[in-house]
């Protein structure tokens, strides 16, 4: 009886302690999925700060300013936890609205510009501003990423509940975070890549390890998957790739897929990467890029937006001094920015792949000729902090670059930087490599770079010239 007795006062304490946590520091109930009714203070919250400031004493950009960093901000720690209804996201993006254009939340003005116009960034045509529902979608993508990579408390405990064999569970889990997480995995494992070590995590056929899954690449059934092999691992020897022969024979064209990916020379645990950037990790900015509408760079952006100089001040000084300019104006902002032109940057990123490439190659040719004294000179500063600094390598080059530092760790090997008028024999045969098919190397000086190694060997300064 005392017993009884004991365990129900302990129950009762255990349920006004849950009682506590949850007024005073959860936004929710413990172990409950987020309902409207648990966030509506932090709305409140943000009505009564809207209703507050003299919007008659601030400019249109001001107002948007104190959105952009009081108002949104406030929703930051909660938004990434949880899955806000879109219902009270609308609420509170409609106050904003009202806010910024006529200073009061609870009265519309007519505009011409959609508000999904104004959340975009500025070079896109709008005021910088970030929509709260493309937010939360981030929040929780991010979160699903953490899920997966972080190795606190919470992230193990959860991935031991919820997943079996990579897979997420169908049945229902009590948690809080749960539904946030398991609603943006499949977006997740849809835009990520896996980094092929010693392949004992990646299944060999549905996962994304060598572009699309193989499952799809060579159409093959649910029904073949039973008795194929499961792991990348079981198709590798001694971190080299080995293709058992009856799986060579069914899928011929499988082993040169497989030998477009470079294996790491040392048994390391495999890495998921997320393939929208270069170094393959996820941050908040990421998963927001990703989940935001684009409309398309504007070229009229840069006219409008001075970095030096206030917002409020930016558009003035150029546009209200002719009439004609501001009609111009009108027309930019009325019409161009429903055409969603896009705009998008090759060059660059090719060219920091040829840098890291062109390292590459060249410790593998000294290699290759037992070259074991190497003095590597690079004009890419980010190519020489790459060898102190791998996380600097885009993911795609990454195992390939991790054997090359093996290989430098055998010789007696220096990197330098130096400017392109500082080796000119260098930087003339690489403008010559752009006319050949296929890789070449020379036992005798090119008749291309002849006049640049004369200038070279008597000493003459070559010079850079730049406009001011």
């Amino acid at each position: 009886m005392l017993f009884k007795i004991s365990s129900l006062l302990m129950l009762v304490v255990l349920d006004r302690s849950l009682m506590l946590l949850n007024q005073q520091f959860l936004l929710v109930e413990f172990l409950s999925k987020p309902q409207a009714r648990y966030l509506y203070p932090i709305a409140d919250k943000i009505k009564v700060k809207l209703s507050a400031w003299k919007a008659s004493l601030l400019s249109i950009a001001g107002r948007a300013q104190l959105v952009k960093s009081v108002i949104q901000s406030m929703m930051m720690y909660s938004i990434s936890v949880y899955t806000w209804p879109a219902s009270l996201l609308k609420t509170i993006e409609t106050w904003s609205r009202n806010f910024i254009w006529s200073g009061d939340i609870n009265k519309r003005k007519l505009v011409i510009v959609a508000w999904k116009y104004v959340c975009v960034p500025y070079s896109e045509g709008g005021l910088g501003l970030r929509s709260l529902v493309s937010l939360n979608e981030a929040s929780n993508l991010k979160l699903c990423w953490d899920f997966l990579h972080s190795e606190e408390s919470w992230a193990q405990i959860l991935r031991n509940r919820a997943l079996r064999y990579g897979k997420v569970i169908g049945h229902h889990i009590s948690s809080s975070i749960w539904s946030s997480i398991k609603s943006e995995f499949s977006c997740l494992m849809q835009n990520s890549n896996w980094l092929v070590g010693n392949g004992k995590d990646i299944k060999l056929w549905e996962d994304s390890w060598c572009g699309e899954p193989l499952k799809d690449t060579l159409q093959i059934t649910n029904n073949d998957l039973t008795w194929l092999p499961n792991k990348v691992s079981d198709i590798m020897l001694n971190q080299s790739w080995n293709i058992p022969a009856d799986i060579d024979f069914m899928f011929p064209t499988l082993r040169s897929i497989v030998q477009q990916v470079t294996l790491s020379n040392q048994s390391v645990p495999d890495k998921l990467i997320w393939k929208h950037n270069s170094c393959g990790v996820m941050s908040m900015k990421d998963a927001y890029e990703f989940k935001r509408p684009k409309t398309g760079l504007k070229s009229w952006a840069k006219l409008i937006w001075c970095n030096e100089i206030p917002p409020s001040q930016s558009l003035l000084p150029q546009f209200s001094i002719s009439p004609f300019s501001f009609s111009v104006w009108k027309i930019f902002g009325g019409f161009v920015t429903e055409l969603g032109l896009h705009s998008k940057t090759l060059g660059s990123a090719r060219l920091i792949l040829l840098n890291f490439v062109g390292a590459m190659k060249a410790i593998e040719i000294a290699h290759d000729h037992n070259w074991n004294n190497l003095w590597l000179e690079s004009d890419s500063t980010l190519v020489v902090m790459a060898f102190k600094n791998a996380s600097l390598v885009p993911w795609r080059l990454r195992n390939r670059w991790n054997n090359c530092i093996q290989i430098t760790a055998s010789m007696n090997f220096m990197i330098s930087h130096i400017f392109r008028e500082g080796n000119k024999c260098a930087d003339s045969l690489a403008n010559l490599g752009l006319s050949l098919v296929q890789s070449q190397i020379w036992y005798h000086i090119p008749q291309a770079i002849f006049e640049s190694f004369i200038v070279d060997k008597l000493g003459r300064a070559n010079y850079r010239f730049c406009n001011l």
